[in-house]
């Protein structure tokens, strides 16, 4: 949901629910320019990419955009639903967005754009390819790369030194709060 405070963070009122079929659940906004893109659907000024993905790490990311000035208007929003030939096509309906890619495990994600890199960024957790990965795009709706793994617990010293491992399985560490001694922590 959006929501939107008038006191400085103190309280917070609704404004709009952004996904109504659960594909933008855990969501990585970008306010962008809409003059540097040719395919955008209706925009002046700034626009907002919204990536989202579904069922927490059962899901895939997929697209949204909407102009900022329109930000508490849902009906603004317009769902990617794929390429006609080199331009992205829009729509409405969030039934109509499809993945980005093929990963149906990512959980927290974030994207942002490299000057320096001219490129995308996107990273991730995802349940069965367990760490922090990377995807790379030249455009917000990609064609997205390969996954790149950025930190993996096990061989990266996270397990036991900054993330818990449940008693349960072995006793290295103190990192947990009272009574989760039994729970692991997640990347």
């Amino acid at each position: 949901m959006l929501a939107r405070s008038d006191d400085h963070g103190a309280s917070f009122t609704r404004v709009a629910d952004i996904s109504r079929l659960g594909k933008f659940i855990n969501l990585s906004a970008e306010t962008v320019a809409c003059d540097d893109f040719e395919d955008l659907p209706t925009c002046n000024g700034q626009g907002q990419f919204l990536w989202g993905s579904g069922e927490y790490r059962r899901s895939s990311v997929s697209l949204a955009f909407q102009p900022l000035a329109l930000i508490e208007d849902p009906s603004s929003l317009r769902y990617f639903t794929g390429m006609d030939g080199d331009a992205p096509r829009w729509s409405t309906e969030e039934a109509d967005a499809i993945p980005l890619f093929d990963e149906n495990c990512v959980g927290e994600l974030s994207v942002a754009y490299s000057t320096h890199l001219k490129k995308w960024l996107m990273t991730y957790n995802c349940l069965s390819n367990r760490g922090i990965l990377l995807r790379t795009a030249d455009q917000p709706w990609g064609p997205w790369s390969g996954t790149v793994k950025l930190f993996d617990p096990d061989l990266d010293d996270g397990y036991c030194h900054i993330m818990h491992v449940s008693y349960a399985e072995r006793r290295c560490d103190t990192v947990f709060d009272p009574g989760r001694e039994n729970e692991s922590g997640g990347e």
